[in-house]
């Protein structure tokens, strides 16, 4: 009878320590799902927060150059169309020559040459003055129209606003690119990095899409180009 009692004593003692051992681990396996669980939803929320940092980016004011034929900067003009227009000062300085006068020139001689030189320099200036002006009306409209609002919608998925026309630049269905007046899918492009620093702009809602400029400066359909393409190559520029 003692050592019947005796087997049963260490039957019910490694019964207990089984179910001991069992109930440890079982409070390790929850412990360690609910690590696992916290830690995602950790890294979810910080995901989250990125992502809404990245929505509330700030806008840029850039100029986008295409580095095709003479170099292009994209612009959205105010009767809807998209251009390329390059800046170069077609217009010369005039240099001032003075003459020489000997000195067996007559004073009357004289005199008039001065009078005539006179005359000419304030030409000269007159001319250079309304050349400058010019040149500052041609840079200042250059400038405005190719400047561009660059807005982020969603990750890596911007708008092209163009500052001076109040106008969104915009892709159809067919790669034709044009200006609209107010926000629509057409105006969502991707914006990606290649590795020579130039930014490519993919239409967000006709995939396969870029745009594009021609060796003129014309817009070229998104469907017949290629990311490979010089042309579709674009520089920010401040």
């Amino acid at each position: 009878s003692k050592i019947s009692f005796f087997l049963y004593g260490i039957f019910l003692c490694s019964l207990y320590a089984t179910l001991t051992l069992s109930r440890t681990k079982q409070s390790i396996r929850n412990a360690r799902s609910l690590v696992h669980s916290s830690s995602f939803t950790l890294n979810k929320r910080e995901d989250a927060e990125r992502d809404g940092q990245y929505l509330q980016g700030i806008k840029r004011l850039r100029r986008l150059y295409c580095n095709v034929g003479i170099g292009f900067h994209i612009q959205v003009l105010p009767n809807g169309r998209i251009t390329g227009v390059h800046n170069e000062n077609k217009y010369k300085i005039p240099r001032c020559s003075s003459r020489q006068h000997s000195e067996l020139e007559t004073q009357q001689c004289v005199r008039i040459c001065k009078k005539r030189q006179n005359r000419l320099d304030f030409l000269r200036k007159l001319r250079f003055l309304t050349m400058c002006s010019k040149m500052l009306q041609i840079f200042y409209k250059f400038v405005v129209e190719s400047l561009l609002e660059i807005s982020p919608v969603e990750r890596g998925v911007v708008t092209l606003y163009g500052v001076s026309s109040g106008l969104f630049i915009a892709m159809s269905d067919r790669g034709k690119l044009y200006g609209s007046g107010s926000y629509r899918d057409d105006c969502k492009f991707k914006e990606n990095l290649l590795a020579n620093n130039y930014n490519v702009y993919e239409s967000a809602s006709h995939p396969g899409m870029y745009i594009a400029l021609s060796k003129i400066g014309k817009t070229k359909r998104g469907n017949r180009v290629t990311p490979t393409m010089t042309m579709t190559h674009f520089l920010p520029r401040t």
